[in-house]
């Protein structure tokens, strides 16, 4: 099931910004070429529906979205088309709180620029 929502999200990014590096990996070190971090942060499970009945099991995951890039300029310009992109998406909800430096220092990297997708 992830998996497909994987991929599923690599091809969604591939369509807007057309053939890029894509991983789902932490955004750690700065490529020469593009990257971007498609990294499944969350699981959220959604038991019940809003009416209290039981429904089958569902959930909510969230991805941090990073771009990152050899400069500063070029990573900006990616992660603001999928933004722009991303609202556009009926499927997607953004999330732009700034992740806690906690979260930054756990995963090993600077903090950057990033949003959650979730879906």
């Amino acid at each position: 099931m992830i998996d497909e929502v994987d991929a599923r999200l690599k091809t969604w990014v591939e369509n807007v910004l057309g053939t890029v590096d894509i991983a789902l990996t932490p955004p750690r070190e700065t490529q020469t070429d593009p990257v971007i971090h498609l990294y499944l942060m969350q699981v959220v499970p959604s038991l019940t529906s809003p009416d209290g009945k039981r429904t089958p099991v569902q959930v909510m995951l969230h991805y941090l979205v990073a771009v990152l890039a050899a400069e500063p300029e070029q990573a900006h310009k990616l992660l603001g088309e999928l933004i722009l992109a991303a609202v556009d998406n009926t499927d997607f909800t953004l999330e732009f709180d700034p992740l806690p430096m906690e979260t930054w220092i756990a995963l090993g990297v600077e903090p950057q620029p990033a949003f959650i997708l979730k879906l």
